[in-house]
């Protein structure tokens, strides 16, 4: 489409005056500017003190339950004993910890085991040395 066709059609749109203020409307609209200037058509500000009342419950509330949940505070274990192996091991595999990062860590601790833990063998000579043979363990 050339220029003149699209000057064409914007001419042949009806024209209408949208903007037409309500009867009377700049009649007082002199006195309204200076009454809110002069502070007569200020708000009271009872909102303003309403929220910061709820805001304030709020923070009270949340505070009494903090401290009420003090005293019920979990033990790390007893935290950790609530995650599942699979999380764990999800945790691990997309961390950006290396393995000697966690062997150190795990290095540092102090682990405790329990003798059910780890049963005990009864191998004679022979069979442990078959088993570090088998394993290319040096003794």
């Amino acid at each position: 489409m050339k220029r003149e066709d699209h000057i064409s059609k914007l001419s042949e749109i009806p024209k209408k005056d949208v903007l037409n203020p309500p009867a009377g409307y700049m009649d007082s609209l002199d006195e309204r500017i200076l009454a809110k200037i002069d502070g007569q058509g200020q708000s009271t500000g009872k909102g303003f003190v309403w929220y910061g009342a709820v805001a304030a419950a709020v923070a009270l509330i949340f505070s009494l339950s903090m401290l009420l949940k003090e005293g019920e505070m979990a033990s790390p274990e007893e935290l950790l004993a609530e995650v599942s192996d699979t999380d764990i091991a999800h945790y691990l595999e997309y961390s950006d910890l290396s393995v000697y990062e966690i062997m150190d860590e795990l290095g540092t601790l102090e682990i405790e085991t329990e003798e059910s833990v780890l049963p005990e063998l009864d191998l004679s000579d022979e069979e442990l040395e078959m088993i570090m043979n088998k394993y290319d363990i040096s003794g």
